[in-house]
Order: structure tokens, then sequence, then C-alpha cells
């Protein structure tokens, strides 16, 4: 690490001992998932004892190799918890300090166990319908994670106007600095949500709107009809007239996104700034986050700034790693960090969680921004 971003990293540790995490108010939805984490089993030594298949090339290529012919995978679960974009977003902010409400797919009427660490230190949560499953297949250099939605069928505009109302919506919104809109690719009603918050809530809304931070995920959308990409990149444009609106993306999202705009990047290969500036021209957003496993960007207005980060080579968890991100970066943000702090505090907060297989808290993010200024974190 250069001498320079060291002493960046060590001036937004200076920055964030005077800052009160507490003193933010957030809203998250819509979504809800048990992930199971697991690992596939490349010889089975004894009963309790195996060794696992470690890229997804050599899983590849064994499929592959199964061609016309059968094969038995044996998974063995790794761990089992809360999943989805929201609650491991939330969870990631409200183990910083941050005050927190959750409304989504985490069990109805009754919330699911899974979710019971949500429960327990949210402000208030509102069920809307019960979580899909994923099964979230880890290997070292990547993952392949398995959905079954059809409780999703539930999560909709009408099932949320019934089972939490339109004047509760509008309180939160109300009340809250931090909103965040997460997962429309999975739950297929997403684009249905978010107009008819548009269209319904914000006309009833009593505080002014601008200021606040509403930040939106897509969860890459390969999944989705390209039509459906560019129908939900118009709602996220029209909420740019009311919040200060923030796209978070992954590489392959971007790439994804940036193609279906009619642009030709790859992802082996790429400039994450032409990759910003291309996207951003045709969507209306305040900033625009990309973030590869090694490094991040932002763009706001003109102004593009990248940052590295620190890459973990072995990771004991990666599912979630992109939320924790989004969290840090957001975190930064609204407790008045430049978008060049907050890519740092970012990838601090996604090193901590890869290295941890949980999230940070507030001291324990600043302890590891000091490690890794001083050279200290592997």
């Amino acid at each position: 690490m250069d001498t320079g971003t060291a002493n960046e990293i060590r001036n937004l540790w200076v920055k964030l001992e005077n800052k009160v995490p507490s003193s933010v108010k957030g809203v998250i939805g819509f979504d809800g998932f048990i992930d199971e984490v697991v690992h596939v089993v490349d010889k089975r030594i004894d009963p309790k004892n195996y060794t696992r298949v470690l890229t997804l090339k050599d899983y590849g290529q064994r499929i592959v190799a199964t061609s016309g012919l059968s094969s038995n995978v044996e998974i063995v679960t790794v761990s089992k918890k809360l999943g989805g974009n929201g609650p491991i977003m939330a969870n990631a902010l409200i183990k910083f300090g941050m005050k927190m409400s959750y409304v989504g797919a985490i069990g109805y009427p009754e919330t699911n166990a899974v979710f019971k660490s949500i429960v327990e230190r949210c402000e208030n949560v509102y069920p809307v319908s019960d979580p899909s499953s994923t099964d979230a297949m880890e290997f070292e250099d990547g993952k392949i994670i398995r959905t079954k939605l059809s409780p999703f069928q539930e999560l909709n505009f009408e099932s949320i106007k019934q089972r939490v109302g339109l004047d509760v919506l509008a309180s939160l919104l109300d009340e809250c600095s931090l909103i965040g809109f997460e997962d429309w690719t999975l739950p297929p009603y997403s684009g249905e949500i978010w107009k008819g918050i548009y269209n319904e809530v914000l006309p009833i809304l009593k505080n002014n709107t601008k200021g606040k931070i509403l930040f939106f995920d897509l969860a890459d959308p390969a999944s989705r009809r390209e039509e459906e990409v560019c129908d939900a990149l118009q709602t996220i444009s029209l909420y740019s007239k009311h919040y200060n609106v923030i796209l978070g993306l992954n590489l392959r999202e971007a790439v994804q996104i940036a193609n279906i705009l009619g642009g030709g990047f790859g992802y082996s290969e790429y400039d994450l700034k032409k990759l910003a500036e291309f996207i951003k021209g045709y969507i209306n957003v305040n900033m625009l986050v990309i973030h590869p496993l090694k490094e991040s960007c932002c763009l706001k207005d003109r102004v593009f700034c990248e940052r590295s980060g620190p890459y973990c080579e072995k990771p004991k968890l990666t599912t979630g790693a992109g939320d924790n991100f989004n969290a840090g970066f957001l975190m930064g943000i609204a407790l008045g960090a430049s978008p060049e702090e907050s890519l740092l505090l970012g990838m601090a907060a996604s090193g901590f969680y890869v290295r941890n297989a949980r999230s940070a808290g507030f001291e324990e993010i600043k302890r590891f921004l000091l490690l890794w200024a001083n050279g200290k974190i592997d």
C-alpha cells in the first residue's frame, strides 16, 4: 500500500472517532432468505471428514464430465443463517450501531426464527411474506447461489399495503435519513413495489426528502428480461428527483447493465472509469458505486474516484460480502465521509466480513482500519 492511501485510512479513522452511528435512522426492504452456506464434497474420507471441491473451474469440469451420464453431488451445510441483500445489509448497519427498521420477507404472520437477531435489534420490523431459501455453494474463487423463490409470490405491493399500511410506510420514510431498496432481481414484484411506493407513498409524505439517501441494489439482473431491467433503471431515475440516490453494483452487475444499454464491456479486462461513466450516462443517480473483488469506485456527478481494498485470497465466507461493502459505504456517506473515504470504509467492512465470517461492530471496523493502514492484515 502506498503512503498516501495509508494516511487516508488513518484520517478516516480519526474522523470516525467523533462520529455516532446511532444518530442515523434507516429503513430497508424488501427481500429475505434463509441461507444455507454449503461446500461441495470432492472425496469423502470417513463419516465426519471430507475434502472439498475448491474452485468453480474444478466443479464445472466435474459437471461437464457428467454429460450423457449421471452423477451424485454431495453437499455439506457449513452454516444456516439469515440471508437476502436486505437482511444482510440491515444486520451490518445494526452492528455498526445505526437505528434500523425492516420491511419484507422475514416470515408472515410471525417472523422466522432465523431472523431473530434482526427482530431483537431493529426498532421496528414489518413482516410481509415468508422468506425464500438459498443454497450458497462456496468455492475459493466464487460461489453459485441456488434459490427457491415461491414465497415471494406474496411479496408484492398489495400485500405491503394490507400488512404494513401506506401510513406506516410514509411514517418510516419521513423518519429515516437512510433508505435501502434491496434485491430487485429475485422478488418478481420488486418493480411493482418500487412504483407503488413512488406513486402512492411519496405523495403523502410530510417531510422534505431533499438530502436523504436512497440506495438501490439490483442484485445480478441476468435472469430478467432486458426490457424489465431498463424499466427498473427508469424507476430509479424517477426517485432521483426526490432523493440523494445511490446505485450500487458489483462488477458482474455493472457489465450486464452496461451491455444492456449498448456497451461492449467484458468481465476480465475492464476500465472502471469508462464503465461507470458509460452507465451513469444513461441513469440519473447522484452516485454510482461499482465494487469488484480487489477495488471499488464511485462516480458522483462527473467526479470519479477509485480505491484498492484489503483483498483476501482465502476467505472464510463470501456470501454477503457485497452487502457488507454497501453497508460500510453507506455508513460513511451517512456520517459525512467523502466518497473516497466511504469506499475505504466499504472495503474495510467487506474485508472484515470475509476474514471473520460475520459483520463488524463499529469499534471493530475502526481497529481493522488501523491494522490495514499499518499493513498488519493478511
